[in-house]
């Protein structure tokens, strides 16, 4: 593929080759380029050679790099971008499946691409790669992916994914480590399929790729309303959660005795469905699996505790205070944690506990609440000011169910605030009630 040159950053080694806007790509060391993976992983070493097609004709242009990591300084247009390759498999328990009808268009889109594993962080069954696919990992040392398993066993994760056939993923996980490229793994527990027995079964194999396979998160399935049609499941309850928190545990005490790791780590709503306390800080290791809910409230506590007053708050000599008639909007799950941060710094904020109506109270993470339930449950409170965690909006900036921020200010008559993710912000919020972007 040929791809233009729409920028150069001044300066840049690609600048000081003489590289400009409206000049075309055509490969690097001889060698075609589909897309980005490929950009980047050819461009790599600290010297290149990059195939150039401009008005004067064709040229391999000569790149060095200053210092290692330095950025070449091209941007590119479409050609360039990585286009998610779509998911076929039928996952008992896919979220997609359980969306109702009329929503955004994008919400309805299933992926299932190793690229954007790399890229993003995504998670990925394997399945929907070819042989060839899969040689293309391995060759362009694609490290590390984020990979679902759910389960070793080749029939049941087949049953899992709504394939027609089994799938044993093992082959390709011993490619993975026999070539020396590192994954994150995942376990959408559902109950009476993957849990007890088979569930320790799963970690125990996982983590003899250990250190190909760096971690595994054991996550609760999550069940809307909407799921009419569907693989029956039952959401994890509190004896199910407390049978994975102990099967966790025991693959963790082993783990730290052989490798100086837990490996294994359940996420958040485990312990709160199992009414039982969150780790500490440090059990969570570096957070390897924070992105799939596994350690964020800890991560939340330990940023707020550590959190130094603001300066306006030393300043006047003790704790500020956030002034009256302010709501912070949560799900279910945090909102205990955030009272007691509230009560800490004796912010004068009441912290609602949204209820999903909307997807199933089943569902009680601060992500997937809509502005539709906090319309519902916040009308007529009497605020003036409701703040909202950054999770609540998309990448562009609406709630899942498509209302914006001003939206949702105007149907309660109330100031609207984001607050960005950590503990450190909400802090900051707490103490001086001051304005937040």
């Amino acid at each position: 593929m040929v791809h233009e040159i729409i920028g150069v950053i001044p300066g840049s080694p690609a600048c000081r080759a003489g590289l400009r806007p409206g000049m075309l790509l055509t490969g690097v060391n001889g060698r075609r380029i589909r897309d980005q993976i490929d950009y980047l992983a050819l461009t790599a070493p600290s010297r290149v050679r990059l195939d150039i097609r401009s008005d004067a004709g064709s040229s391999r242009v000569l790149i060095r790099r200053d210092e290692d990591g330095e950025p070449i300084g091209l941007s590119f247009g479409e050609s360039m971008r990585v286009k998610p390759l779509r998911c076929r498999n039928r996952c008992a328990f896919c979220f997609v499946d359980q969306l109702p009808v009329g929503m955004r268009e994008p919400l309805y889109v299933k992926d299932d691409d190793w690229r954007m594993s790399l890229m993003m962080g995504n998670y990925v069954t394997l399945t929907n790669l070819s042989d060839a696919g899969f040689a293309r990992i391995i060759s362009r040392k694609a490290s590390p992916l984020y990979l679902s398993i759910h389960t070793l066993d080749p029939s049941l994760r087949g049953r899992l994914l709504g394939l027609d056939r089994g799938d044993d993923i093992r082959p390709r996980l011993d490619a993975l480590k026999d070539n020396g490229l590192a994954f994150h793994a995942q376990i959408v527990m559902c109950p009476g399929w993957n849990d007890g027995e088979e569930l320790a079964r799963t970690l125990d194999g996982l983590a003899e790729y250990y250190p190909s396979a760096r971690s595994v998160a054991v996550v609760p399935v999550g069940l809307t309303r909407y799921r009419e049609g569907l693989t029956p499941l039952r959401a994890v309850g509190r004896e199910d959660a407390r049978g994975a928190l102990r099967i966790v545990r025991g693959v963790q005490s082993e783990c730290l005795a052989r490798w100086d790791t837990r490996f294994a780590f359940a996420a958040d709503e485990m312990y709160i469905a199992a009414g039982e306390p969150m780790p500490r800080d440090s059990e969570y290791e570096d957070y390897p699996q924070i992105e799939n809910g596994v350690g964020l409230i800890r991560r939340m506590e330990t940023e707020f505790y550590e959190a130094e007053p603001s300066r306006s708050i030393k300043s006047m000599g003790g704790s500020g205070r956030a002034g009256g008639g302010i709501i912070i909007a949560t799900g279910t799950a945090a909102a205990p944690f955030l009272r007691e941060m509230a009560r800490s710094v004796s912010a004068n904020v009441e912290v609602r506990a949204i209820t999903n109506r909307f997807w199933g109270e089943t569902i009680t993470v601060a992500g997937l609440v809509t502005s539709s339930d906090i319309i519902g449950q916040l009308s007529g409170t009497g605020a003036r000011e409701v703040w909202i965690p950054d999770v609540m909006l998309s990448a562009d900036g609406v709630f899942l169910d498509g209302r914006a921020p001003d939206d949702l200010a105007a149907a309660l008559n109330m100031s609207v605030r984001v607050l960005p993710s950590g503990g450190a912000a909400l802090r900051r919020a707490l103490e001086c009630g001051a304005e937040v972007q």
